[in-house]
């Protein structure tokens, strides 16, 4: 009896090194796939370093199964298309430049780089096969540049459909000559991720009007990794703004409440030329904050706020039958190595997901309580009676021998 706990001690320690395990189900094929819950991430270490997945098998072995966990973000594969300037005219307050590009290859994107600081141009971009007829890309289309003391802002970038054209013919109406320095013209490629959207569980905007702010506060129902955020904004008029977005790292309670403490995710520009929607690296944080410099202008009507999270996906790779847990909630514990990370190109290409069961708290082994010596009172009067009887008798054949 002694032996077979022994045993079942040894084979569970790993696991009880854990604070959460969640059963793995319907695991049939060597590779496996499966996506990370939610709420799973307000229990991991901050860079997802103490996750396992551990297999019990039929003779009390305990087995560590690799994996290699995924973000399935976007990709972007940027394609440079070479071309040359043939053509730069005039035609009263219209400047044109003619771009030619070699071959039959598709551009969707071409960015624009001028000598020029400040501007701003509503532009078009026509295309053409043999420069006698032409078909309109883009029309009315605003690029601009602000340089000044608060301000370093520009958007110069052409994004378009797809188009296959031997001749690009670039149309800028400006009183000046626009100083065109260099261009790069691009196929971009985008292969979308997956995302989650999350609910937002508050919003709220308050106006500092003495460090002349807009600060906007965020909260969601439970911490996931978040990876974009677009600001819906209510207004007509023409503006930029200089934008910090924040998240959440910790708390801490005080005599006046709770402080909460704030990192920087990106320091960026809300514009009414651009759509307003960032992408950035993935954060665990259930709080954002996003402080908006309004300088002298008038605030923003920001009515809401989207706000969306890259998946994380393990692949898994099992070699024996076993019972398979995901454990995880340790904390300082470092990343797993494991040589299938540096094997990816092998892992199939099209896996099979396998259920994930819900939490479990993993019990921790108590150490037994210490008995006290005397546990009963009785037995600590007599105890004290006899050592006073003791040292009475010591004392009285000492007084008679003196």
């Amino acid at each position: 009896m002694a032996m077979l706990l022994l045993i079942i001690n040894s084979t569970f320690a790993q696991i009880d090194q854990f604070s959460y395990k969640r059963k793995l189900s319907g695991i049939s094929e060597q590779w496996h796939k499966l996506e990370l819950p939610d709420d799973m991430f307000a229990k991991l270490n901050e860079n997802l370093s103490d996750i396992r997945i551990y297999g019990v098998s039929e003779g009390n072995d305990t087995i560590e199964a690799p994996y290699i966990l995924k973000l399935k973000s976007d990709q972007v594969k940027v394609n440079e298309v070479s071309f040359d300037v043939i053509n730069q005219a005039r035609n009263g307050q219209n400047y044109f430049y003619t771009l030619e590009i070699p071959g039959s290859q598709k551009v969707n994107r071409i960015v624009l780089d001028f000598t020029q600081s400040n501007f701003d141009w509503r532009v078009k971009l026509e295309g053409s096969q043999n420069q006698q007829q032409w078909f309109t890309v883009l029309e009315d289309y605003r690029i601009m540049s602000i340089k000044n003391n608060l301000t370093d802002y520009k958007f110069t970038r052409l994004s378009f459909p797809a188009a296959k054209y031997k001749y690009f013919r670039l149309q800028i109406p400006a009183k000046e000559k626009p100083n065109l320095k260099t261009a790069k013209v691009s196929f971009n490629e985008l292969v979308k991720g997956d995302y989650r959207n999350y609910k937002i569980e508050s919003f709220k905007v308050t106006e500092n009007k003495e460090q002349k702010q807009t600060v906007v506060d965020v909260k969601l129902s439970q911490p996931v990794p978040i990876s974009y955020i677009k600001f819906n904004i209510n207004d007509e008029f023409d503006y930029y703004r200089n934008m910090r977005l924040q998240y959440q790292t910790d708390s801490f309670n005080t005599d006046k409440g709770w402080k909460y403490n704030y990192s920087s995710v990106i320091t960026d520009v809300l514009s009414s030329i651009e759509d307003n929607e960032f992408n950035f690296h993935n954060i665990v944080t259930q709080q954002l904050k996003v402080i908006v410099e309004n300088y002298d202008n008038e605030p923003l009507n920001i009515s809401s706020v989207e706000v969306k999270g890259n998946v994380y996906e393990l692949l898994g790779r099992f070699t024996k039958p076993a019972d398979y847990y995901l454990v995880y909630g340790q904390e300082y514990l470092s990343s797993p190595e494991y040589d299938i990370a540096r094997f990816e190109e092998n892992v199939p290409a099209d896996l099979k997901s396998i259920n994930i069961g819900s939490e479990e708290i993993i019990p921790k082994e108590q150490p037994e309580p210490v008995s006290p010596l005397f546990i009963s009172k009785t037995w600590l009067w007599a105890i004290m009676l006899i050592i006073i009887a003791v040292l009475g008798w010591f004392s009285v054949k000492m007084m008679k021998s003196t």
